[in-house]
């Protein structure tokens, strides 16, 4: 399918980084200007949660985190309609969990040039150390009503379990324990090498520093996002 681009102006942000690298502080950072925000770990797990038939199907792959677990069919189809979704909207996008493998960054390679979006993808790398990454996703916190993230040991909410913009409730991920973030972390560096090889051979990879404390990187994040938007 192609679709009209000449009045899109914001960039797809492909997110590429381990748990706890900083790709929903990314998110929050730009998310306000209009960017939707395509987290495929989000989308699959509402589906669990939801006991969709999709849910019911690979539930054990979601949850397990399993790359590749999934059918890559069936992750396109979900990006693709959120992809044209945003793209008509005038919206940008923030890809977050996809791709996964080499055969999804050719799939979204194809998306774009089919629709001439080539000068507005920005491909990131978010580099952080594992023990912040483990630190961060143990005492993550969600708000279920608004998305905003928190973290109860290092920028806890000024209400417990209560989010600051909206009065949410705050909640831990099902599969934000010890055991399952070491899994995740080391599934990211063990089988996402393709994915990061691909982006850095085409010289289209930013990395940026994701180590620092949750509010030096929603700035660093954001003035990062202004640079981008005055090249493309």
């Amino acid at each position: 399918m192609s679709i009209t681009t000449t009045a899109v102006q914001p960039l797809i942000y492909v997110i590429l980084g381990c748990p706890g690298s900083g790709k929903g502080t990314f998110a929050q950072a730009i998310s306000p200007e209009g960017y939707d925000h395509v987290s495929t770990g989000d989308i699959t797990r509402k589906e669990v949660q939801n006991e969709t038939e999709f849910g019911l199907k690979y539930k054990e792959a979601i949850l397990g985190h399993v790359i590749g677990g999934i059918p890559f069919e069936e992750i396109q189809r979900l990006v693709d309609q959120r992809l044209e979704k945003a793209i008509l909207g005038q919206k940008g996008v923030i890809l977050d969990g996809y791709p996964k493998t080499k055969e999804q960054c050719e799939l979204l390679d194809t998306f774009i040039q089919s629709n001439g979006l080539q000068d507005k993808v920005v491909v990131v790398l978010l580099d952080v150390k594992e023990e912040n990454a483990i630190d961060r996703i143990l005492y993550r916190q969600t708000c279920g009503k608004c998305g905003k993230i928190y973290n109860s040991k290092f920028s806890p909410s000024k209400t417990p379990d209560e989010c600051d913009a909206c009065d949410g409730a705050l909640t831990k991920r099902m599969d934000d324990d010890a055991q399952g973030i070491k899994k995740r972390v080391y599934e990211f560096k063990t089988k996402m090498q393709p994915v990061i090889e691909y982006y850095a051979c085409s010289g289209r990879l930013h990395e940026i520093d994701g180590n620092a404390a949750p509010e030096v990187c929603l700035e660093k994040f954001a003035n990062f996002h202004r640079t981008m938007q005055s090249k493309a």
